[in-house]
């Protein structure tokens, strides 16, 4: 696949009135969603009900949800699928946010494709995807999450002057994806866009504190104990540059821990100043019982930087430049033995 292939199609604007007189709109993102999974979803499906003063616009999750989910879900209509469900109703239109991969829509994959392409779009940030899930694309790769380009859709949408004005409750999800996707504006990612939006969410009514603390110092005593499991793997290669961590099913379950415990755990070992580049590799349950590992790198920027998203690329995976990851089919010291292969080669 190359750049050209996975670019952009559409304007704000078009989307916008590509969706308008749409009685059924479902929203859909990637597997396991993140804060800026989460955050696009609501915001532009917020959005879209407040346009047309009805329920017009409903979510659709899979997988694992963060312990701070129901915090953000208030009364936007949601749902849970997973691949045993009957498939959700056919809508008038759907949008995929924050993903235009078919292998991270897992267990959706099949319901956009019996969608269609022409009913289908997608709003997103990532370098990579897959141009078929649809012709109408509204990508801004140069944003730090999806949810910049979700804000100017959001904006369009209700027919704003800018983002100040947007409705307390839209803002808030928007800048928790912002703010997750940027380490909290620490990532290399951050632009000057991303921190004029940032701001103009505060003006909006974000209470940015009251988010942090929501989302980083409410942890269970499980979480701290996978931090110690992981941190306890670490292995060190090609003179201290490269960081790996392996986490099993069995240290998951020795923590009493779950899922969605097991996230952010390679951005850890960057605080070694000679790491360059970090891994976590974790175990994940299948349908078959096969053995699976998910894996997630992260990369420091400035001269030497190794582009985590062309590693990803040649695992089958994908992301961003200093953050990105991939699912791979073996055991996870074979995930390990292939993820050195490919970072030392």
């Amino acid at each position: 696949m190359t750049a050209v292939e996975w670019s952009s199609t559409v304007s704000a604007g078009d989307i916008a009135a590509w969706l308008d007189g749409s009685d059924d709109v479902q929203v859909l993102t990637h597997a396991r969603p993140d804060g800026d999974a989460i955050g696009s979803c609501f915001a532009l499906a917020r959005a879209i009900n407040r346009r047309t003063r009805k329920r017009t616009a409903r979510v659709i999750f899979t997988g694992t949800m963060p312990r701070w989910f129901d915090t953000f879900a208030d009364d936007t209509p949601w749902s849970s699928f997973e691949r045993a469900d009957p498939a959700p109703g056919m809508p008038d239109r759907l949008v995929v946010v924050d993903t235009g991969s078919w292998s991270q829509l897992d267990a959706l994959a099949e319901h956009v494709r019996a969608v269609g392409p022409e009913r289908t779009a997608v709003i997103d940030h990532h370098l990579r995807g897959d141009p078929d899930v649809s012709p109408r694309r509204l990508l801004t790769t140069s944003a730090a999450a999806a949810c910049e380009p979700v804000a100017e859709f959001c904006v369009r949408l209700l027919g704003l002057p800018g983002p100040t004005e947007l409705p307390e409750d839209i803002a808030r999800c928007l800048y928790l994806g912002i703010a997750t996707d940027t380490g909290w504006f620490r990532h290399s990612n951050v632009t000057p866009a991303t921190l004029r939006l940032a701001a103009d969410l505060i003006a909006a009514g974000v209470d940015h504190a009251a988010l942090y603390s929501m989302i980083e110092q409410s942890e269970k005593p499980a979480r701290l104990k996978i931090i110690a499991a992981s941190l306890n793997s670490l292995e060190l290669l090609d003179r201290d540059r490269i960081a790996i961590m392996r986490l099993r099913l069995s240290d998951i379950a020795e923590a009493h821990a779950g899922p969605e415990d097991t996230g952010g755990l390679a951005d850890f070992p960057l605080r070694i100043q000679s790491v360059r580049v970090a891994a976590s590799i974790t175990e994940v349950e299948t349908a078959d019982g096969g053995p699976r590992a998910k894996i997630s790198l992260r990369s420091k920027p400035g001269p030497g930087m190794i582009d985590v998203n062309a590693v990803a690329g040649r695992l089958g995976g994908g992301g961003h430049a200093n953050a990105s990851g991939a699912r791979i089919d073996g055991t996870v010291d074979e995930a390990r033995d292939r993820l050195v292969a490919v970072l030392t080669r």
